[in-house]
């Protein structure tokens, strides 16, 4: 903390995300690149990559996300000690970077559209966590959690030539001045003594240790006065990190204050929050732990966190951990069931809270990943300017938990994380008969650390879940009542051998109808081996599984001399959404209107849209009803770009049947507007999804909605509509979405890729259409951009405007099409009709969109359809005017010989291409015209159809 600045106007800003309980920065995005990519180029924005990365983000700039001296520091330091795994993933982690950009895009949004690049592992947006302690009481206690984990017992037990550990302490910062910390407080001897120079390393301002990190002599301050201005003073902030290190490693027998659970213990502060000590956020959390592990610090406590998890953040924990760190963490503070990061994370030890009488307290998260627990209510320890206070909270039930694991590391050197882990773990005191109803969900049980000590590790028996996969027996791969499914389970024995392993669920496990075979049989597992077992365990679920229920199964394991483990494992049943896949296009539907996805913008539910096993084109896509102004309800994002608007509700799930009158598959659903405070819903709508699997109907998905008018009024102006925010080419770069006038029906194509589909989206009812293409950047003449949000107000303007824009720029597009006006009167019903089909190029499109009209009226969704004439042949030369190089395009409906032919304004001839044979698909010709001088130039194209004549000028 540099104490010369009093303060500073933060310049970047927190989003917060009810959705997922997470916080992260705006204009902010943590990328890892894969190996094969030439970072330097992007970097110097000289790749092909570059121009898809700022068409999406704008001004662009990256930072290492880690110090590369550290890095560099760290391989020197242990290059004697750890395997090539250590080396491998300390290496990798010079292709994490911070990307800062300028576009109004949500972080969140463009992670996953940038994902499809392929030129990254992640990209995520910058997660930053919270601590988690309450204040309570202000004046001292007594420290009884030494007593109950039975500390003064463990010390007895710990030999006077242990080696001193080094516990990191990740957090707000620690007062290493307070007078009951300050000869425990780590001192970095890389940045002391005297320099060549004659001055003292501790104030040259050199990296004498060439780690990094200039001066760092007590640990480091990542942040410093605002977040963005790092400094050599690790002190506080706020208090918070302060009472943690206390906790660990409070200085003993000084007469003074009070004592830390290690007493042959140093404390390095590693300060990852800002100097304003009403702060709560920690922003440098992974910066902090990486530098702590390779600082020398054998345990990392991390007292905050969130629900939402990072890939970064595991990369980092995989790197600690390879170094043979551990790394403890509280289970936060939200009083529910929560798998909280970075405690949930593998190689994180999670700790919940529990009160002096071993009662889960109020306040603690509970979790099948919760490892243990530990007292975390009035816990008395060290605050700033020698002062001491009680506090509660896991974010105190951590640090104790982490002083056992210190003492364990010290008695017990040659054990390696996971089995420190399952040490202390294995040695905790039950306290299930006390939480009955947190059986399994709090941990092995309270930390107890006389019994952790007093052992022989060679004696331990204990086995890890390393992984499990669910399977149902009819290969639909959803989860839904009455499945039969087979679960494998993966483990690992850290200790002891193991003889006549098997594992068992229990009879009476919740949401499960029968058991079909509930015991696996393992057999032996030696110690440090992992066994995957090709048999399963079986069961049946209940018929009454609730929606998008998250299923949580017990899972014992037992030996030859009886209990052993036992584990939680957690999946996702009975899903609200369905992918029809019947015919060349496959697309998700939820009971909500969503379709493509059920969880924008993870979008990891559903299969978006995918024409012929194609990659997905579709990012997001969902239903608009409006009746005025300020009545528009719809399930797309809303004006908070991270989260869709969510105005309807299910009524009854999407299911599938299939018709075989109609030779199709049907899919149906129905959902309200949410109720108002009379409990009323104004609207009302019934979906049907039919999807043909004749030979000419194969390209194409109906969509009806049967729209009720539940309200009170009669209404003038109805309209029902569908969003597309089509991905067709990478990051949904260079896309056009375009109304054709001709045909009726709008769609997406890219102007690069002709090995893309197009997608057309058509209204199928004699009633006005409405269109509107959408530039997502708003940079477009006369466009409304998305990447700051969808209002109502836009969302109205674009149903209502009649074709307002009909062609979009080439870039990251989409389209709202509606029908309307309609007059419903209150409790009656009208329909709407619409096709979603695809094809290779705009011919065929035109006329699988005449095709569905003719089934359409077939199927007796609409009136009889307009008698329509397709042309064979589409030929389009552009750009027109150019000041270089034209392209001309040639769409086909059959195989056709093409001779391109080129004169100049004198009949001149200048250039020829000629193709005897083409598929009817799509040819793409640079005509050559790049260095020609300026006038008018005349194109003849000639095919089987006839000859197409051009006129077009070169400029200058």
């Amino acid at each position: 903390m540099n104490k010369s600045l009093l303060f500073a106007v933060s310049l970047l800003f927190l989003i917060t995300i009810d959705l997922f309980s997470g916080e992260y920065l705006s204009n902010i995005l943590v990328v890892k690149f894969v190996d094969s990519v030439q970072i330097e180029k992007i970097i110097e924005n000289v790749s092909p990559y570059n121009l898809t990365i700022n068409s999406l983000l704008g001004n662009v700039t990256f930072e290492p996300a880690f110090n590369q001296k550290l890095i560099e520091f760290g391989l020197r330091k242990y290059s004697n000690y750890f395997r090539t795994d250590y080396q491998n993933r300390l290496q990798s982690l010079r292709r994490v970077f911070i990307v800062k950009y300028t576009n109004e895009i949500d972080p969140i949004v463009a992670s996953r559209k940038l994902h499809n690049l392929g030129i990254f592992e992640y990209v995520e947006p910058f997660y930053i966590h919270k601590i988690d302690s309450a204040t309570n009481d202000p004046y001292f206690g007594n420290q009884y959690y030494l007593r109950q984990i039975k500390a003064l017992e463990a010390w007895n037990l710990i030999d006077s030539t242990a080696d001193t550990v080094v516990v990191g302490i990740v957090d707000t910062g620690v007062d290493i001045d307070h007078e009951d910390l300050r000869k425990n407080i780590f001192i970095n001897y890389g940045e002391v003594g005297i320099d060549s120079s004659g001055k003292f390393k501790s104030l040259n301002g050199i990296d004498d240790d060439g780690n990094g990190y200039v001066d760092d002599v007590f640990g480091w301050d990542f942040c410093g006065t605002d977040g963005q201005k790092p400094d050599n003073d690790p002190r506080p902030g706020n208090g918070h990190g302060t009472h943690v290190a206390g906790i660990v490693g409070v200085v003993h027998n000084n007469e003074i204050g009070v004592a830390g659970i290690v007493p042959k213990v140093k404390i390095l502060p590693v300060k990852t929050a800002d100097d304003n000590p009403f702060n709560t956020f920690i922003s440098k959390g992974y910066e902090g732990i990486l530098y702590a592990g390779i600082m020398g610090a054998k345990v990392i406590n991390c007292s905050w966190g969130s629900e939402t998890g990072s890939e970064l953040e595991n990369d980092v924990i995989r790197t600690v951990n390879s170094m043979g760190v551990c790394v403890v963490a509280a289970a936060g503070n939200d009083g529910k069931y929560s798998d909280f990061a970075p405690a949930s994370l593998n190689g994180v030890l999670s700790v919940a809270a529990v009160d002096s009488n071993d009662i889960k307290a109020g306040f603690s998260n509970y979790s099948g990943r919760v490892g243990v627990s530990a007292p975390g209510v009035k816990i008395l320890s060290t605050t700033p300017a020698n002062s001491y206070a009680s506090w509660d909270g896991t974010s105190m039930a951590s640090p104790v938990a982490s002083g056992v694991v210190a003492l364990a590391r010290q008695k017990f050197p040659n054990l390696n994380y996971e089995q420190i882990y399952e040490l202390v773990k294995r040695q905790s005191d039950n306290i299930d008969s006390l939480n009955p109803n947190y059986v399994g969900l709090i941990g092995s049980g309270r930390v107890n650390a006389q019994r952790t000590l007093d052992c022989n590790p060679d004696t331990i028996r204990s086995i890890i879940l390393t992984s499990y996969k669910v399977f149902d027996f009819d290969g639909d791969n959803l989860l839904v009542p009455n499945d039969t499914i087979k679960l494998f389970l993966a483990f690992k024995n850290v200790f002891s051998d193991l003889k006549n392993v098997y594992v068992e669920i229990p009879d009476n496990s919740q949401n499960i109808a029968s058991i079909l075979k509930n015991r696996l049989m393992v057999g032996d597992v030696p110690i440090l081996t992992t066994i995957e077992p090709k048999d399963s365990i079986v069961f049946i679920l209940s018929s009454n599984l609730p929606y998008d229920y998250s299923l949580k199964i017990p899972i014992y394991v037992y030996d030859s001399i009886g209990f052993v483990a036992r584990f939680y494992i957690e999946f996702q049943v009975n899903p609200t959404y369905r992918t029809m896949s019947f015919n060349n296009i496959s697309v998700t539907f939820n009971s909500r209107g969503n379709i493509g996805f059920n969880d924008y913008p993870q979008n990891k539910q559903g299969v978006g849209f995918i024409y012929k096993s194609k990659p997905n084109v579709l990012f997001e896509g969902g239903l608009l009803v409006g009746y005025d102004r300020l009545h528009v309800y719809d399930v797309v994002r809303s004006s908070n770009q991270n989260r869709q608007s969510g105005n309807f509700v299910e009524e009854n799930i999407f299911s599938i049947s299939y018709d075989s009158e109609k030779k199709s598959y049907i899919g149906k659903c129905s959902f309200i507007t949410k109720p108002d405070s009379l409990s009323r819903s104004d609207v009302y709508v019934n979906c049907e999804v039919l999807q043909s699997v004749g030979v000419d109907d194969s390209n194409l998905v109906f969509i009806s909605y049967w729209v009720k008018n539940n309200s009170l009024i009669d209404w003038d102006s109805l309209f029902v509509g569908l969003f597309f925010d089509w991905d067709l080419g990478i990051s949904g770069q260079n896309d056009y979405c375009v109304y054709d006038l001709d045909f009726d029906f709008g769609y997406a194509y890219n102007k690069d890729n002709d090995t893309l589909p197009l997608v057309g989206v058509k209204v199928l009812n004699d009633s006005p259409i409405n269109f509107y293409a959408i530039d997502n950047d708003g940079r477009g003449e006369d466009s409304v951009g998305i990447y700051d949000g969808f209002s109502k107000y836009e969302k109205w303007m674009m149903l209502t405007g009649g074709i307002k824009r009909k062609s979009s720029r080439a870039t990251d597009a989409s389209m709202v099409i509606s029908a309307g006006p309609l007059r419903v009167e209150k409790d009656s019903t009208t329909k709407v009709h619409f096709v979603l089909f695809a094809e290779q190029n705009i011919l065929s499109l035109r006329k699988t969109s005449i095709n569905a009209e003719s089934l359409a009226y077939k199927l007796s969704l609409t009136n009889k359809p307009k008698e329509r004439k397709i042309s064979p042949v589409d030929i389009t030369i552009f750009p027109n005017p150019s000041s270089d190089d034209f392209i001309i395009r040639i769409s086909f409906l059959e195989i056709s010989p093409v001779e391109i032919t080129v004169y100049d304004n004198s009949g001149r001839f200048v250039r020829k291409f000629s193709y005897e044979k083409n598929v009817p698909w799509t040819i793409e010709q640079k005509l050559g015209l790049g260095g020609v001088g300026s006038g008018n130039y005349f194109v003849l194209v000639k095919t089987m159809f006839g000859d197409r004549h051009f006129l077009i000028t070169k400029v200058k």
